[in-house]
């Protein structure tokens, strides 16, 4: 049974990964590696958890149970005991690699080693034979308590004692999820590759403005443009995560120009909403609204680029169904909780006559 867990890392997904988690009754451990942002994030949930009490939003108990609770770390030796310890730091192979060896030498030996990692192959973190059997990716969508969403990427050698552990685990946490086996590890995330990069390729290739597409896909299709969700991402993360993808990959040569275009604007700081620029600028305009795509595209070239699009969209969606990896029902799911879109894909199918290839 996982009671006690430890937390790695003090950035956006660690620190939601840690509120979502403290809602429940596990002993948390969070580890910082400053001295200063622990006191500062310490002192802060601090005083949380007094103005919960002040408007009756925590009984005195309860109050005392939290800070009972929760501990703060930076010295990595503390969580020694943790039956789980999920790593949440910069999506970096070395950094994250390094840390897991660390790990190896203080943790207890039935202790399960966890990624958040959204793109970094699981199977080369692991620290030792040791822990093969022990070791998965938990990989959560933030944020954490709003998107009911996490892939538990697993290895063939993960036993099926920590299989159950993990399960029971995210059951208490009332989080929908999916094991999934190494060929189809960060599979939610790859779905939308082809339409991604198909769509930069219209950009790039075609000449088609990116307020057109990001206009045509908003109005047809997501509640968000492709360039504008890249820009909120993060440049940076998603070229370190569409070249991890595409490693492999027989069709490398569509994904080619994503990358290198990714590239380009991460080696000039360009890396979307953080930095003010990425593929729009947000420091002298954001994202158009009020433009209408139809002014640039006359109807057979936007027939055209629909039909493009929808491909790109729905080939991926109904071969994870055929080949068994999804139900229809989990794929509706994720659809509606990763991009917010009410629609289901496969009511899109049958409204525009889409057949999938055989």
């Amino acid at each position: 049974m996982i009671n006690k867990i430890g937390i790695i890392g003090g950035g956006k997904m660690g620190t939601d990964i840690f509120y979502f988690l403290s809602d429940f009754p596990f002993q948390l451990t969070w580890l910082f590696k400053s001295q200063m942002k622990l006191e500062k994030t310490r002192e802060d949930w601090i005083k949380k958890q007094q103005r919960a009490l002040k408007y009756n939003r925590l009984d005195e108990d309860t109050y005392h149970e939290k800070l009972l609770q929760i501990q703060f770390t930076s010295d990595l030796s503390t969580l020694a005991d943790c039956d789980l310890i999920i790593e949440s730091i910069t999506e970096n192979f070395e950094t994250k690699s390094a840390l897991f060896r660390e790990l190896d030498v203080v943790a207890k030996p039935e202790s399960i080693f966890s990624s958040n990692t959204s793109s970094i192959p699981i199977a080369s973190m692991v620290p030792s034979n040791r822990r093969i059997n022990s070791f998965v990716g938990l990989h959560f969508f933030y944020p954490v308590r709003i998107k009911n969403l996490l892939e538990v990427n697993i290895l063939s050698e993960t036993s099926q004692p920590v299989v159950d552990m993990i399960s029971e685990f995210l059951l208490t946490t009332r989080k929908f999820f999916k094991i999934l086996p190494e060929p189809d590890h960060f599979l939610f995330n790859r779905l939308f590759l082809p339409l991604q990069a198909g769509v930069y390729n219209l950009y790039k290739e075609d000449r088609i403005p990116i307020e057109t597409l990001d206009l045509l896909v908003k109005e047809k299709l997501f509640p968000i443009g492709i360039f504008e969700f890249i820009d909120q991402v993060g440049i940076d993360v998603m070229h370190i995560a569409v070249s991890n993808y595409t490693l492999g990959k027989t069709d490398a040569d569509f994904y080619q120009p994503w990358i290198e275009g990714l590239k380009r604007l991460k080696e000039g700081n360009k890396l979307g909403v953080k930095t003010g620029k990425g593929f729009y600028n947000y420091v002298e305009q954001k994202p158009p609204l009020d433009i209408n795509y139809k002014d640039s595209l006359d109807n057979p070239q936007q027939d055209l680029i629909l039909k493009k699009i929808y491909s790109w969209y729905l080939t991926p969606i109904f071969k994870v169904v055929t080949n068994h990896i999804l139900t229809q029902e989990e794929t509706v799911h994720f659809i509606k909780e990763y991009m917010g879109l009410d629609k289901s894909p496969f009511d899109l199918a049958k409204e525009i006559g889409y057949k999938p290839k055989k």
